[in-house]
């Protein structure tokens, strides 16, 4: 594990994420608190929610560090999005594009291509 603790801001709340990947905290670098009152909660995430989370056809042997970050990425996801409805809150997957005042946001799985699109509406 990390030595230190790294709390995030995320919807008004107080979470810290244990991760021993440091590129964990690099994805998460803009919610990142250097200053907070308490923790709501943490969260960890053991081995084996990792490996649930990897693609169809991966191992913990045959996956690359990048499938591993992934998919650790998405075992914290996935907890954060389970504890933080005691909060009255959820968190949700998407791209968000403005146009003309108003706010449009595309929710789809990850790779189906929010933000390709949105990039190629906003050339």
């Amino acid at each position: 594990m990390l030595s230190e603790k790294m709390v995030f801001n995320i919807a008004g709340l107080y979470i810290n994420i244990e991760s021993s990947r440091r590129l964990v905290y690099y994805y998460c670098k803009s919610f990142l608190c250097d200053e907070y009152p308490y923790i709501d909660f943490s969260v960890k995430v053991t081995d084996e929610e990792i490996y649930a989370e990897l693609p169809d056809g991966y191992t913990p042997q045959n996956a690359s560090k990048r499938a591993l970050l992934a998919s650790e990425l998405s075992a914290i996801y996935r907890k954060i999005c389970e504890k933080i409805l005691e909060y009255d809150a959820f968190l949700m997957h998407g791209a968000l594009i403005e146009y003309e005042g108003k706010g449009y946001l595309f929710t789809a799985k990850s790779g189906t291509g929010k933000t390709t699109h949105i990039n190629l509406w906003q050339k």
